[in-house]
């Protein structure tokens, strides 16, 4: 919420500065200043939605786990509601963390077969809506058995951005273990 926010007052603030502009530049360049100002207009427009258009999904687990972790705390009255919204907003961040670990297994030239991780669903814990264990199965996006230095990497960078430990993470191809502890 607070990133759209922002978002809008700077499309106000450009808006306000290039009407302000248009007063100060002479006739005849009027035409070439819309012109610019309308190309800079639609980026700061389409950026964001860009970001989410190519997966740009860290932004949105992190608004997904915050939901969660509100949610928890604002129904407070109806606890087969409050366990309704708890459970669909839980859906929602197991997919778009699915979502993310195939993008990051995609990035190294692998394919994300098999994903299956548990999540800390406890609203009272610290680490509430964090990844506790990631069972993965991976291959080469043509089907090969994946390299170990592809699949190291992915581990660190799935450990990285999930703030799962990499010993929690177990990657496995279709015929062997690859990464253990």
């Amino acid at each position: 919420m607070e990133q759209l926010l922002a978002w809008v007052k700077k499309l106000a603030v450009f808006m306000i500065l290039c009407s302000y502009m248009e007063h100060l530049i002479p006739s005849h360049y009027k035409r070439y200043f819309h012109m610019c100002t309308g190309l800079i207009l639609i980026l700061m427009i389409s950026t964001p939605l860009l970001r989410i258009v190519h997966g740009d999904m860290e932004s949105e687990v992190i608004c997904l786990l915050e939901n969660l972790r509100t949610s928890s705390k604002g129904y407070q009255t109806d606890s087969t509601l409050e366990q309704e919204y708890r459970d669909y907003y839980m859906s929602q961040y197991k997919s778009a963390v699915t979502e993310q670990i195939e993008a990051q297994a995609r990035s190294e030239g692998l394919c994300a077969e098999k994903i299956t991780f548990s999540v800390d669903e406890d609203p009272e814990s610290s680490s509430y809506g964090c990844l506790t264990d990631l069972a993965l199965t991976v291959t080469k996006e043509n089907g090969r058995q994946a390299e170990s230095s592809a699949v190291t990497r992915l581990k660190k960078n799935i450990s990285r951005q999930m703030g799962i430990q990499e010993s929690r993470i177990h990657l496995s191809d279709s015929q062997t273990l690859l990464v253990r502890q």
